[in-house]
């Protein structure tokens, strides 16, 4: 995109377009850009509640950056790529290099300009998003892709997000996993000052990683749908179980399979109520007890019930790892199914009713880890209700446990 002449400090900016057809086309296209001695100039940044190139979507709070002309300098020639933004999405790139000016229409004074050494990977999030933690693991996945594919050394790595949202509950895994040896910093700790960046890398938003792939693709046929194991998606899987300490488990002959129920209920944390919940089973205690009453339980099996609102999420996803078949109604605790020990796992996943489907993302993410998958839904509308705490399906439990029985003999069969 920029070409550098053979001198010390110049820019070069290299930019990797990779357009996965199985996303929603508003994500396009996919680019992650390398660069080499890029300034940046965080005075030319400024809150705004919407992005630039797609006003209306997600406008709440001043918490994204609007980036002025300047914003992003580089010591180079501009090749005929950098022509025009179509190689940028509208999600946070167009916005980011609309920015970018040469030295050659602006001169800089480097001996004034702060240096940043090492590996910089710069994120942009969807306001909002990085509070729900299958987005949020979107953007990890997305910095962990950009790790990958250039084998950066992660002791070098600093992130740098590129917004002021409010802090979130998933925000400490940057330092833990994926920036361990540099503490994340925001856009706005650097002072409005203006800084050049020895190497700087800008991933592709969230919504372009592959965790998006072909979310509302209900066709049971489509050769286009990966049902296999993903090495990149276990060994993101592996990153953050070692960036929290969590020893990977070794699953031996005759092991205890250990079922675990997810129970979603209205709760209160941070002071925050969360008054209304969606998507609750309201005969739970029937759903327990009949699954218990299958031949193996306490012998080969035990059944536990968690409501991860009330677990730290270290301690949920060290629960999740220690289980070997996770059952739940469609929410966002079903990601949880990325940290099941791979290629020895299910996952049963509830939904309300068969004339829809929810997001496919949780039964990719099982098939990614190499594990059993199956979707039970309700076939009786008189089993929906709904009131001013939430919504509630009644599980045929006669139905569902025979899936549950298949599922459990299978994996009680796979460890004999």
């Amino acid at each position: 995109m920029c070409e550098r002449k053979e001198s010390h400090q110049k820019t070069q900016l290299t930019c990797y377009e990779h357009n996965n057809y199985h996303l929603p086309t508003a994500t396009f296209p996919h680019t992650i850009c390398d660069s080499e001695n890029l300034v940046m100039d965080f005075s030319k940044l400024v809150r705004a509640p919407c992005l630039k190139y797609r006003p209306g979507y997600f406008c709440k709070k001043e918490t994204y950056y609007n980036y002025k002309s300047g914003a992003l300098i580089g010591n180079c020639h501009r090749t005929n790529e950098f022509s025009n933004l179509n190689h940028f999405a509208n999600d946070f790139g167009k916005d980011i290099f609309s920015s970018f000016i040469t030295f050659e229409e602006k001169q800089v004074d480097l001996q004034n300009v702060k240096f940043f050494d090492g590996i910089t990977i710069f994120v942009s999030r969807e306001q909002d998003e990085h509070v729900n933690m299958f987005h949020a693991m979107s953007d990890f996945f997305a910095t962990h892709v950009v790790i990958e594919m250039f084998k950066l050394n992660s002791s070098n790595i600093q992130i740098v997000i590129l917004d002021e949202h409010f802090d979130g509950p998933f925000d400490f895994l940057w330092d833990k996993a994926l920036s361990f040896k540099r503490p994340m910093k925001k856009a706005s700790s650097f002072s409005n000052g203006m800084v050049r960046f020895e190497r700087a890398i800008f991933q592709h938003a969230g919504y372009a990683t592959h965790f998006l792939s072909n979310l509302m693709n209900f066709n049971e046929n489509d050769a286009t749908m990966c049902h296999s194991k993903i090495p990149l998606v276990a060994n993101f899987a592996n990153r953050i179980l070692n960036g929290l300490g969590i020893k990977k488990r070794e699953i031996n002959k005759g092991d205890v399979i250990r079922v675990l129920f997810i129970s979603r209920r209205p709760y209160v944390k941070f002071g925050v109520e969360h008054n209304f919940m969606s998507r609750q089973i309201s005969n739970e205690e029937e759903v327990l007890d009949r699954m218990k009453t299958h031949r193996e339980y306490g012998k080969k099996f035990t059944v536990e019930r968690v409501d991860f609102a009330h677990l730290k999420l270290v301690e949920q996803i060290q629960k999740v790892h220690d289980s070997d078949f996770l059952i739940g109604y469609h929410g966002a605790g079903l990601t949880h199914s990325l940290w099941m020990p791979e290629e020895t796992s299910a996952v049963l996943e509830i939904w309300n009713t068969v004339t829809t489907r929810g997001w496919r993302c949780f039964e990719q993410f099982t098939f990614w880890k190499g594990n059993d998958y199956t979707l039970w839904s309700n076939s009786n509308p008189k089993n929906l209700r709904k009131d001013s705490l939430g919504d509630y399906l009644t599980v045929d439990v006669a139905d569902f446990y025979k899936t549950f029985d298949r599922m459990v003999n299978k994996l009680i069969d796979s460890r004999n």
